[in-house]
């Protein structure tokens, strides 16, 4: 036994050794192998947070160029009705080129429309209504450029541009007019731009009283006054358009006319996509002489609109509500005597509501729906007649905005309006509104203009006149000092109640040459037909006029 146990002690120091090398070499295959786990997980989350980042900017690098896009070539979803007047060619190329005198000496050259922005002082464009050109620029040029996008929910800070660069960066009416040497300056009082204007015509009409079987010539003179007044706000918009005028015919009183034109709009901007839109319109013109009223009868016409626009993406809805006010001046023949015509006066209210989805920054399909009333002063006319009536007008088209090449709106729709009295036929009908603009080349430009409505009569058993015209006129620019047009236009009077339809034709050859700046040269003849089912009304005429304009 105590061999044994000596033994035991003898051999101890031998085997201690190689159990502490097996339980060493055991640690550190486990510690290896936790590292190893350690490193292989660090290495797979750095692997997906590179993958996560480079799919988030292609992400917000894709929306940027979608939102930069759409922000600079968007349509005017809510186009004014008198487009063909406002009309204005929205070119980003231009804006772009622009810019680039802001940006600083190491920035690379900017890249086409559509592409990215983002400048360091560039909140006011993003809060810039994406169909508003002219405030794009505005917008630009407070802006300094780089190259790098920007993404939609990126905050910007706003760093004011060097002093030196303002004093020599171009501004848009300096641009304009090197654009155009003829175009009207304006006056600038504060934050507007007031053009006025002065325009004198002498002219020979071959039948200015419209007869049948032709009449007798009769010179005509006219003088016309023009205002017209833009803002130049940074968000809002105020704008006024003024025209007085006075026709004066020859051996002919009873055409001695008045006439006045005036209309004052504006828009408030109560977020990016939001806004009030108002408008106060005046009008007073000779009556139609298709209405049978007697020569000397003028028709005024007052009016306000009071609207709310708001954009959900690509979604724009608009909701307006107008009154409109028509008197009648002097009176029309009776069987004993003259009857006034103030029973023809009316107050007509009305609500419009449109709907538009942008498809794309060039295309926007819209749904149009108007419900109006004509409320008469006099319920039951001297004819023993009750006129009033409801209208409705539903139409759809498209609004189309291809910088520099085709711009405007054209609707297709139906028009209802049924009287108060029974006895009355109502009108319906199809109808065609807008104005398209087109420019092929550059000095060339094609304008196509459709308008439809129902006028008011006093004629026993015509509850009212269908009236609907087409307009196409071509232009050419041969140089910047002279231009000349040629217009076709087509129109139609349907009358309600009896059998009576009116077809006009008219032919317009039109040139301008441009003095100066201030003073222009005109001169335009014009042809007209009259073909009636009732023949003793057919008639034709030609007008031959020449005229100057001043304006500032």
């Amino acid at each position: 036994m105590r061999f044994h146990a000596q033994m035991r002690r003898a051999r101890l120091p031998d085997a201690l050794p190689e159990f502490v090398v097996r339980h060493a070499k055991a640690s550190a295959l486990v510690r290896a192998m936790e590292i190893t786990r350690r490193l292989l997980g660090a290495a797979c989350r750095i692997v997906l947070h590179c993958l996560l980042l480079t799919i988030t900017l292609s992400v917000d690098r894709a929306e940027a160029a979608v939102r930069a896009e759409t922000l600079l070539l968007r349509p005017v979803a809510d186009a004014d009705p008198l487009l063909l007047r406002r009309f204005k060619a929205i070119d980003p190329r231009e804006s772009l080129a622009r810019a680039v005198r802001f940006a600083p000496a190491a920035a690379k050259p900017l890249p086409l429309p559509g592409a990215m922005l983002e400048g360091t002082g560039c909140l006011a464009l993003m809060r810039v209504p994406p169909n508003d050109a002219t405030r794009i620029w505005r917008a630009l040029v407070r802006c300094h450029v780089k190259s790098r996008p920007i993404g939609p929910k990126r905050p910007v800070a706003p760093v004011m541009p060097k002093l030196e660069e303002v004093a020599e960066a171009p501004k848009p009416e300096e641009k304009a007019e090197e654009d155009d040497p003829f175009e009207p300056k304006g006056i600038k009082v504060g934050a507007f731009v007031i053009k006025p204007a002065l325009e004198l015509t002498v002219g020979v009409d071959s039948n200015p009283l419209r007869m049948p079987r032709g009449g007798r010539p009769a010179q005509t003179r006219s003088v016309v006054h023009e205002l017209e007044i833009r803002s130049q706000f940074e968000r809002h918009e105020l704008n006024a358009d003024l025209s007085v005028g006075y026709s004066q015919t020859q051996g002919v009183p009873v055409l001695n006319a008045p006439a006045v034109d005036a209309k004052i709009d504006g828009r408030y901007d109560i977020t990016d996509d939001r806004s009030i839109n108002g408008e106060v319109r005046y009008a007073l013109d000779p009556v139609d002489r298709v209405l049978e009223a007697p020569r000397g009868t003028f028709v005024s016409k007052s009016g306000a609109t009071v609207g709310v626009s708001q954009k959900l993406d690509n979604v724009s809805v608009s909701v307006k509500g107008l009154v409109d006010r028509s008197t009648f001046s002097g009176a029309r023949p009776g069987d004993d005597a003259p009857i006034p015509n103030k029973d023809r006066n009316f107050t007509q209210p009305a609500v419009q509501t449109r709907v538009s989805y942008a498809l794309s920054p060039q295309i926007s399909p819209f749904v149009d729906v108007t419900l109006d009333r004509r409320v008469h002063d006099i319920p039951v006319d001297f004819g023993g007649v009750r006129r009033d009536s409801n209208g409705t007008v539903v139409s759809a088209g498209l609004s189309l905005a291809f910088a520099g090449r085709l711009a405007g709106e054209i609707a297709v729709g139906y028009l209802t309006r049924r009287f108060a009295d029974p006895m009355l036929p109502g009108i319906s009908g199809m109808i065609v509104n807008g104005a398209l603009v087109y420019r092929p080349f550059d000095r060339t430009s094609f304008v196509l203009v459709g308008t439809s409505d129902t006028l008011e009569s006093v004629i026993p058993g015509v509850s009212g006149i269908f009236r609907r015209d087409l307009i196409l006129q071509a232009r050419q620019e041969f140089d910047p000092r002279t231009s000349a047009s040629l217009s076709f236009g087509f129109g139609q009077d349907r009358f309600a109640g009896i059998v009576r339809t009116d077809d006009r034709y008219s032919v317009a050859l039109g040139a301008v040459y441009k003095l100066s700046r201030e003073v222009q040269l005109k001169a335009d003849v014009r042809q007209d037909w009259l073909r009636s089912t009732i023949p003793t009304v057919n008639n034709m005429a030609t007008t031959a006029t020449v005229g100057i304009r001043f304006q500032y």
